[in-house]
């Protein structure tokens, strides 16, 4: 079990004043991230691990924007699994 917080400004720590300063361009969740997250590990054998993650996610600050050209369009609440496979040798 994780979870993270983060904002871009410590004075504004809902965005609102961000997303006022833009004209309502961004939304005001681009402005904070606060992520809950669980997960389960399995060793396999000492060379092959399985991961998978839950994550529960209010907000887009951690999101890159290389990634999500249109952050405008970005959702408040989203939630994200992964999965990892690794070999070790």
């Amino acid at each position: 079990m994780r979870y993270d917080y983060g904002v871009a400004d410590r004075d504004d720590r809902d965005g609102t004043k961000f997303s006022e300063s833009t004209g309502g361009f961004f939304p005001a969740h681009y402005g904070f991230s606060k992520i809950l997250t669980a997960g389960l590990r399995w060793d396999i054998s000492s060379h092959w691990m399985v991961r998978l993650e839950y994550s529960y996610n209010q907000g887009t600050y951690i999101l890159s924007e290389r990634e999500n050209p249109l952050m405008q369009n970005t959702q408040t609440y989203w939630n994200m699994v992964a999965a990892q496979l690794s070999f070790r040798f």
